[in-house]
């Protein structure tokens, strides 16, 4: 009795199978024949002559890069110097708002309004808060 396989259209013989098998590897197998034969002219021609005479690129050594990292000293930040820095343009832009707000070409309005402000941004630097 012949070995029958249930497929979706229905029960399918074992030597059918094979032979379908054979040609389905048959035609991969052309295909990738076919497609290792094949070149690439637009590969063939990215490099250019300046490139191709040019020296080989130095190799460096991948030790360095592999070795563990020294985290004693990384990522450590002198404060001082920062503080002093932002301490530097704070006081800059605080002479710039006074040297504007002395100025009288400002209307009643806006002038009050930026000694509201002045008032406010005075209370919060002396208690602290942004």
């Amino acid at each position: 009795m012949a070995d029958l396989s249930l497929t979706r259209s229905g029960p399918m013989p074992s030597a059918f199978r094979q032979r379908h098998s054979v040609r389905l590897r048959f035609i991969l197998c052309i295909g990738l024949f076919l497609n290792g034969c094949a070149q690439f002219p637009e590969l063939d021609r990215a490099i250019t002559p300046e490139g191709q005479a040019a020296p080989a690129p130095e190799l460096a050594p991948l030790d360095p890069l592999l070795a563990p990292a020294d985290t004693s000293q990384a990522g450590i930040v002198d404060l001082t110097d920062v503080n002093a820095a932002v301490t530097g343009r704070a006081a800059a832009t605080r002479q710039t708002a006074e040297a504007l707000a002395a100025q009288q070409s400002q209307d009643p309005e806006t002038r009050a309004r930026l000694a509201a402000r002045r008032a406010v941004l005075a209370e919060e630097r002396a208690t602290g808060m942004p």
